[in-house]
């Protein structure tokens, strides 16, 4: 997760960056490498996304569930990914561990389940 900050005793605005393997580490939003970047970039959109399955799952047996659960249960499965022209088809297995969850959480966000 990323957010803005500023360090106490400091009037530098930092970013904290945490992730499961590195813990929580502060980059200083000046001269910031393109790299750099990219990375706070991505990591604050993942955030968000991680944010809205939270809140679009909270209706769901996955409610309470942290976010790394919710990304251990939701995301990490195995699914045959079909794109075709107007529309990108997901076929979950028969037996999908919290499929019902799944499919209740992807009708919230507009997708139609068949």
């Amino acid at each position: 997760s990323a957010c803005i900050s500023n360090v106490p005793s400091s009037d530098t605005p930092y970013l904290s960056i945490c992730s499961e393997n590195q813990g929580v580490r502060r980059e200083t939003l000046w001269n910031f490498s393109p790299a750099n970047q990219l990375r706070v970039l991505m990591s604050a959109a993942v955030y968000v996304l991680m944010h809205e399955l939270r809140l679009k799952a909270r209706r769901t047996g996955c409610g309470r569930a942290q976010v790394s659960t919710l990304r251990l249960i939701l995301l990490k499965l195995g699914a045959w990914i079909e794109s075709l022209v107007r529309r990108i088809v997901i076929h979950l297995p028969i037996g999908t561990p919290f499929g019902d969850d799944w499919c209740r959480i992807a009708r919230s966000v507009g997708a139609v389940v068949t």
